[in-house]
């Protein structure tokens, strides 16, 4: 980890993405360290679990989601989630406690920067005023 990224005072925002239940530690490790006043988390909260070909496994989902939820709204940080296509978005919405759920190709605005949030290239692509042409 750069000295730069850890030593200084700036506001640092995270993002993260389709996160398999095996690297919670190394997240959990990784804030830790950065300590980052904002979490974004684009989806697929647990990627190894893909809940749109098997849906009957939702049990374990929920019990691996509720590790990196804990993780993410213990670190301090502003958590903003915008759920993937592997993702159930009831079982999420269930379980957050701090956690804010972005709908994808939604635009929030963190301390004055605007930020684009979707799962998909897609899902931003198009968003009327966001990009140049």
């Amino acid at each position: 980890m750069p000295e730069i990224l850890l030593d200084n005072n700036e506001h640092k925002i995270m993002h993260i993405s389709d996160t398999p239940d095996n690297i919670y530690p190394f997240i959990l490790n990784l804030i830790e360290k950065v300590r980052p006043e904002y979490i974004i988390h684009t989806g697929d909260l647990v990627d190894n679990i893909k809940l749109e070909r098997r849906p009957e496994l939702k049990d374990r989902y929920e019990s691996s989601l509720k590790k990196l939820l804990s993780i993410l709204e213990n670190s301090g940080a502003g958590i903003y989630i915008v759920p993937g296509n592997e993702d159930d978005i009831e079982i999420l919405r269930r379980n957050i406690r701090i956690s804010r759920i972005v709908s994808p190709g939604s635009v929030v605005e963190i301390e004055g920067v605007k930020l684009a949030l979707g799962h998909d290239y897609r899902d931003v692509v198009k968003i009327d005023g966001l990009f140049h042409k």
